[in-house]
C-alpha cells in the first residue's frame, strides 16, 4: 500500500493540478499562496496515511477535476459565508414594507316621483297631478393610500451579547484551508493507518 506522502510530490503536485483545472477557482480560495505550500500543508495533514484507490490509480490531473467538480461550489459558498461581513451583536436584520392600495368608486342615481289625484269637491274622478318629484345623483370617488415600514435590528433580546461573541469567536477558529484539507483528505486517504 502506498502512502500518500510517496504519490504526491513537487513534480506530481496535487494543487497545482487543481490550479491548472481551475485558475479562478484556486485563486479564490488560495489568493496568492504556491500550489506547492498548499501541497506541503495537505501532506502535514494526511501524509503518513495510507493513498485511496482514487489517488493510486489515477493521473493527478483527474485527481483534481475530481476534487474540484465535487466540492468547487461548495468551497466558494464557505468561503462567501465565514467571511461575510456583519455586526456580531445585531445577527437579526430584518426590513419589511408593505404597501396597501385601495381605489373604490360608488355611483348612485335615483329618481322618484310622487303622482297622486287629487278630487275635486264633487268629483267622483280624480284628476292627475304632479305632487312631489325627486330625482338624486351622487358619485363617491375614494382612494387610500397606506405604507407601513418595519425596521428590526439587533438580536431582539433573546440572546446575550456574550454568547454571540462566543459563537462568533468559535466561527473564525474555522479556517478555509482546514476545510478544504479535509474535504480532499476524505477523498486521497484510507480511514487506516
Amino acid at each position: 500500500m502506498q502512502k500518500v506522502v510517496d504519490i504526491i510530490t513537487i513534480e506530481n503536485s496535487l494543487f497545482s493540478a487543481i490550479k491548472a483545472e481551475s485558475a479562478e477557482l484556486y485563486g479564490s480560495l488560495f489568493g496568492t499562496i504556491e500550489p506547492t505550500d498548499m501541497d506541503v500543508n495537505l501532506l502535514i495533514t494526511c501524509g503518513e496515511r495510507y493513498a485511496s484507490p482514487l489517488l493510486v490509480h489515477q493521473e493527478i490531473d483527474t485527481v483534481a477535476r475530481f476534487l474540484v467538480n465535487k466540492y468547487g461550489d461548495n468551497w466558494e459558498r464557505i468561503k462567501t459565508a465565514l467571511y461575510e461581513e456583519y455586526e456580531v451583536t445585531k445577527p437579526y436584520n430584518l426590513t419589511q414594507t408593505t404597501t396597501t392600495e385601495k381605489t373604490a368608486t360608488n355611483k348612485n342615481t335615483g329618481e322618484s316621483k310622487d303622482t297622486s289625484g287629487i278630487v275635486g269637491f264633487d268629483s267622483e274622478t280624480a284628476t292627475d297631478s304632479t305632487v312631489d318629484s325627486n330625482t338624486n345623483s351622487t358619485t363617491i370617488n375614494e382612494t387610500e393610500n397606506s405604507t407601513v415600514t418595519v425596521e428590526n435590528v439587533g438580536n431582539m433580546g433573546t440572546i446575550n451579547n456574550a454568547s454571540l461573541i462566543n459563537s462568533e469567536l468559535e466561527l473564525r477558529k474555522i479556517s478555509l484551508q482546514t476545510l478544504i484539507l479535509n474535504d480532499i483528505q476524505s477523498q486521497i486517504t484510507l480511514d487506516i493507518y
